[in-house]
C-alpha cells in the first residue's frame, strides 16, 4: 500500500509544500518463510493546483509557484 503524506509550512512569502510517497507494504507471502516485500515500479507524480479569486473586485497579484528537491523544509 502506498500512503501520502503531505506537510505545509508557512515561510515569509507564502507557503511551502512537501509531499512524501510511502510504501508500507509489509510484503507478499510467496510460500514458506517470511514475506517478501516487492520494490516499488513505475513513477509517482503529484500535481498542485492553485485556485483563486479572479475579477475587478481581487486586488491581489496572483501567487508564484517554485518547485525543487531541496531539503530545507
Amino acid at each position: 500500500m502506498i500512503w501520502t503524506q503531505i506537510y505545509i509550512r508557512y515561510i515569509t512569502n507564502g507557503i511551502r509544500v512537501r509531499v512524501f510517497f510511502r510504501d508500507d507494504d509489509a510484503g507478499d507471502q510467496t510460500g514458506t518463510g517470511a514475506p517478501v516485500d516487492e520494490p516499488v515500479q513505475g513513477t509517482l507524480t503529484s500535481a498542485i493546483t492553485v485556485r483563486r479569486a479572479t475579477g475587478s473586485n481581487v486586488e491581489v497579484t496572483s501567487p508564484s509557484v517554485a518547485t525543487g528537491s531541496s531539503n530545507t523544509f
